[in-house]
């Protein structure tokens, strides 16, 4: 394929993609309209719990590596939260494809066969569905910071910092949705389509205990340490929070092995995935367990 074909297959692939988000996708949007308040409700309790109970642990007068420890556990949850939409957004869109149905005047058919009937790409429905998580779970995330700057004291940066905030969310994320193509590509690899996959809920356990969201990966032993360089959230995190405190010296340093991350993950993710699909899932679709 020429540079000009591929330039168009992806344009074709971006089209088709709002088309999805606009046909049957927005009403993810739609829902967070009413969901919003009760979404602030819970992060607002969930890190007071977490307050309270350091208070009464530590009376209020200890530090976490430097920073408070609420505005330590904020900024990791609001930095997790983005990053962390992309690790189980392919397999979970592929799992829609074969399990999910979309019907036409009364003829029922998989998200698969419509996609099929219509020449659409199993790519435009990946991104379809990015737009449409990415655009709620921003929202949520926001609501993180507002928490934090409206009860616990938490200082935003200044604009241009936030912009590297920004810059950071986005390596992060493309460098977790490259993870997320590797794992999806079990699927095709294995034949076998489950609801949740054990690689998957691998990685969700090591971004929980070694990713530097809820405490620093320095207090874990040596040999487990080892597994917060492998996932793109410890570095990410890293970077934003070297920025709320101040300290951009720090941030350069993270930001240049995410973007490394960022480079190589998503590389080898769609590559891997997308030689996959080709060699065995256009030729025999995953048997659902």
């Amino acid at each position: 394929m020429n540079l000009l074909g591929f330039g168009r297959r992806v344009k074709r692939i971006f089209k088709d993609g709002f088309r999805l988000f606009r046909w049957f996708l927005w009403v993810r949007i739609v829902s967070v309209g009413w969901a919003l308040p009760f979404e602030f409700i819970g992060v607002l309790v969930s890190v007071a719990v977490y307050y309270f109970y350091t208070l009464g642990l530590t009376g209020g007068g200890v530090l976490l590596r430097g920073y408070d420890p609420i505005h330590y556990l904020i900024i990791g949850l609001f930095v997790r939260s983005l990053v962390n939409i992309t690790l189980p957004l392919v397999y979970s869109s592929v799992n829609d494809l074969y399990k999910g149905f979309f019907g036409v005047r009364g003829v029922g058919m998989s998200l698969a066969d419509y996609l099929r009937n219509f020449r659409m790409s199993i790519y435009s429905f990946v991104l379809a569905n990015l737009f449409s998580f990415y655009i709620r779970e921003s929202l949520i995330a926001v609501l993180y910071l507002v928490v934090g700057v409206l009860f616990y004291g938490l200082v935003l940066p200044s604009i241009d910092m936030l912009l590297l905030v920004m810059l950071a969310l986005v390596m992060g994320s493309i460098a977790s949705l490259g993870l997320s193509f590797l794992v999806a590509s079990t699927i095709w690899l294995t034949g076998v389509l489950m609801p949740q996959s054990p690689l998957l809920w691998f990685l969700e356990v090591l971004v929980s205990l070694a990713s530097g969201v809820y405490f620093p990966v320095d207090l874990l032993p040596g040999w487990l340490k080892s597994f917060s360089y492998f996932l793109p959230h410890y570095y990410c995190v890293g970077a934003i929070r070297s920025i709320f405190a101040f300290k951009s010296n720090f941030f350069a340093d993270y930001a240049v092995k995410l973007f490394i991350y960022m480079v190589a993950s998503i590389s080898i993710g769609l590559y891997v995935f997308h030689e996959s699909y080709v060699r065995f899932g256009k030729k025999r679709p995953p048997s659902p367990l």
